[in-house]
């Protein structure tokens, strides 16, 4: 169905658009990066932080008056996206290093698989589907 198929879309523009406003506000506070790479970061964070906001409130106005199946599709996808964002691609970085004859990229890899505790910033998924009803 057209309708579900666009509100799935929606539910992960989002997951990723909130997601990503978290993590770009957490580093956007760490003064510890480079002087450069802190200022592009709070920048970026600033914009995210603008436009994740209006997606959640559209998400809320949008499901306000929907049916309890429409609503339930939107949470469980927006709470399936989550994950998604925690995946480190490990085997496509293998490929790409290996083409690329990459010095130690074994040895890097097997350092950063050990590592295998990766947070999500998701504060604001989570107010978003407390505001819902979903939590």
């Amino acid at each position: 169905m057209k309708k579900n198929r666009r509100l799935v879309q929606f539910a992960v523009v989002c997951a990723s658009e909130t997601l990503i406003a978290d993590y770009l506000d957490i580093l956007s506070k760490d003064n510890t990066i480079q002087n450069i790479c802190y200022e592009v970061t709070k920048r970026h964070a600033l914009d995210e932080r603008s436009h994740s906001g209006v997606f959640s409130h559209v998400a809320l106005e949008v499901l306000k008056n929907e049916s309890k199946e429409t609503r339930t599709l939107f949470i469980n996808t927006l709470k399936s996206t989550v994950p998604l964002f925690a995946h480190t691609e490990m085997k496509e970085w293998e490929k790409i290093f290996g083409i690329l004859n990459f010095p130690n990229y074994q040895e890097i890899l097997r350092d950063t698989d050990t590592l295998k505790n990766i947070g999500i910033y998701d504060n604001s998924v989570n107010k978003l589907l407390l505001r819902l009803g979903a939590m």
